[in-house]
């Protein structure tokens, strides 16, 4: 036998799923900017190089990526020191 599915139910099962997809693109759609962001600076400062330093571009390339080849190289020794939620703050 099929199942009946009244219209109430029916409704509420398509505004949870019109619910998800809209969250779902919000999530596509802020991973997408943060990425944008997060490489615009890199970007900026690596084409403003020769203007930042005149003689030592090469210093400008090494302080733009020290920091970041810092924490990832560290952060398997004291990364599991830092609470969950604070990671996602």
């Amino acid at each position: 036998s099929m199942d009946v599915v009244s219209g109430t139910e029916y409704q509420r099962t398509m505004d949870a799923s019109a619910a998800e997809t809209k969250a779902l693109r919000y999530r596509y759609f802020a991973f997408w900017a943060l990425g944008l962001l997060n490489n615009a600076s890199y970007v900026i400062m690596i084409a403003a190089a020769k203007s930042i330093s005149e003689g030592g571009t090469g210093l400008v390339f090494v302080a733009n990526i020290v920091p970041s080849l810092t924490i990832k190289a560290t952060s398997p020794y004291w990364f599991h020191l830092v609470s969950y939620v604070t990671r996602m703050i």
